[in-house]
């Protein structure tokens, strides 16, 4: 007839799984072949009552040598080779037999099933990618490579052509971690093996693959360069496998000119495929050139995020583009429209929104600059048990500003309960929401902290002298007059304010000068009030000096109240 079709699939141990998928195969196929090579469960028994032929093989190391022996008993005209853990569904059964009506008398086809698996450590999104799964029964079409075998190497010898079928099996066998680090090892004793004894871009490039997830980066870096070496020029699909392969393993290195020769490489074979422009968005994003990245990630955009031969998760495509453009967003300043990205991350996955953490930052920044609290509040507090002690921080002063006081007062201590390295904005956060709404003894304790904590700088010198005056203002209103001068010493300080006490009056217009140099409006009165607190230490004999200092002060909280007023 020319369109009878043998099911050939290898197994060992499979017993929890191979039901399902021989119960998928008995529908379409007109033969199932199994080939144990092992168990030590239930497999076979389990394969012959699904009305399976079952043989055995010794398990040698060799993947292909079992395919092979699978293949010798296929009697029909067709083969379509299964892993035991492969199942498909009813609408993908009635393609297969639809495909059967139509099969070419020439057997010049092969066809490419698409295949969708969840992997253990490849993100929440199934991934995809096309693998040639059918093609005709001839003596001469064989499996290659001990590992990751394949039969595409037969058919381009005999001429026969691939086409996509739009056919899918759902792949589960990478959904344990236990079993993937096995397989992982298990890859890497057998691919290095064959690398002995066959110079292979095809080994080189599983070599460089299995060693990054390994961590041996050097290790990746030298085989996939080998792999580019040796690959047939006349075989672009795979020459683009590797260039993004490279430009994987390489951007942990941080080489962004390498990485880029990479993906450019890539593009010239598939100007067409949007990953392409994703990946060279991050590099331009990672080399602060935000401009471009914006450009590439409209390129993607406008392509899509299809699927290929190249294993892809569409979705994970799409949760990058959202992201890649809200982070280059606000970069750019376009703080609305970077919002608008943000959320549609966290529509698309809250979870994978969670893992990015500098994203989450930004992405907090951009809604206070927009004054967009509620959602802040919202999108945080969803993922407050994925947020880093900094980001609970976060949380608990947009609750601060919406006036949740007592989810603050929660969030700020789990925050502080929570950062094992004393993070110092952390510290200084919780300790300046006990000055404003709590207990004035732990506000000293953590700013007294902090101060302990905070390394010196440009960026922290604000925080430095909001701390001391925070705390001057607890020792003057304790009557701690003597301590206060200490700290208003420091305060001065850390903000180069030159000071000229000759009087206690004069330590108060030190206290006006410092309110000068705070932005904040509350810093400003608590620096004002220090000012006012002070005067009161001061003896009758400055009447005069303290006469001129109650005017400034006079002065300085009628603009105070006007800029509130504004």
């Amino acid at each position: 007839m020319g369109n009878t079709i043998s099911v050939c699939m290898i197994a060992k141990n499979e017993e929890e799984n191979i039901k399902n998928s021989l119960e998928c195969a008995r529908k379409f196929a007109d033969e199932i072949i199994v080939v144990d090579t092992g168990s030590e469960d239930a497999t076979p028994e389990i394969a012959r009552s699904m009305g399976a032929k079952v043989y055995f093989f010794p398990w040698r190391d060799d993947f292909s040598a079992a395919r092979n022996e699978s293949l010798k008993y296929a009697t029909c005209d067709w083969i379509l080779w299964l892993d035991a853990d492969d199942v498909i569904d009813d609408v993908n059964i009635e393609r297969i037999k639809e495909l059967k009506k139509i099969l070419p008398s020439e057997k010049n086809e092969a066809y490419l099933f698409l295949i969708e698996s969840k992997i253990a450590d490849g993100g929440e999104d199934p991934w995809y990618w096309y693998q040639l799964r059918m093609f005709p029964n001839h003596k001469d079409i064989k499996f290659e490579g001990r590992i990751h075998e394949q039969v595409v190497f037969s058919l381009l010898r005999l001429g026969i052509k691939e086409k996509v079928a739009n056919i899918k099996i759902v792949h589960t066998g990478y959904t344990d971690k236990g079993k993937i680090v096995e397989k992982i090892q298990r890859n890497l004793r057998l691919l290095e093996e064959e690398e002995k004894k066959e110079n292979s871009f095809w080994v080189k490039r599983y070599l460089a693959f299995t060693y990054a997830k390994l961590g041996r980066i050097d290790d990746a870096i030298k085989k996939v360069d080998e792999a580019l070496e040796i690959v047939p020029k006349n075989s672009p699909i795979w020459v683009y496998d590797l260039h993004m392969i490279a430009y994987d393993i390489k951007r942990l290195k941080g080489n962004w000119d390498e990485v880029m020769r990479h993906l450019e490489e890539a593009e010239k074979i598939r100007p067409d495929e949007g990953a392409v422009n994703i990946a060279k968005a991050e590099v331009f994003f990672a080399k602060k050139e935000y401009e471009k990245s914006f450009e590439e990630l409209d390129k993607a955009r406008k392509k899509g995020f299809g699927v290929n031969l190249i294993a892809v998760a569409p979705d994970s495509l799409k949760k990058k583009y959202y992201l890649g453009m809200a982070r280059v967003l606000y970069h750019l300043k376009r703080y609305k429209d970077s919002l608008e990205h943000f959320k549609k991350v966290f529509e698309l996955s809250p979870n994978f929104f969670s893992c990015q953490k500098d994203a989450v930052d930004e992405f907090v920044d951009c809604a206070m600059k927009l004054g967009e609290y509620e959602l802040a509040y919202k999108i945080l507090k969803s993922i407050e048990d994925k947020l880093s002690p900094y980001q609970l921080s976060n949380l608990a002063f947009v609750s601060e500003v919406l006036q949740k006081l007592d989810e603050a007062r929660e969030y700020y201590k789990k925050a502080y309960e929570g950062t094992e390295d004393e993070n110092p904005s952390v510290i200084f956060n919780y300790a300046q929401f006990e000055f404003m709404h709590g207990d004035k003894r732990n506000a000293l304790e953590l700013f007294t902290k902090y101060l302990g904590t905070v390394e010196p700088s440009d960026e922290s010198k604000i925080s430095i002298a909001s701390a001391l005056t925070c705390v001057a203002n607890i020792l003057l209103k304790a009557g701690e007059i003597k301590s206060s001068v200490e700290i208003l010493s420091t305060a001065c300080e850390a903000l180069g304010v030159r000071v000229y006490a000759n009087s206690i009056s004069d330590l108060a217009i030190a206290w006006i000068k410092i309110s000068e140099l705070f932005k904040n409006n509350f810093m400003k009165n608590v620096a004002v009030e220090n000012a006012i607190e002070t005067l009161k230490f001061a003896p009758d004999e400055e009447k005069e000096v303290k006469e001129k200092v109650i005017k400034m002060l006079n002065e300085k909280t009628e603009r105070l109240f006007a800029s509130l007023n504004q």
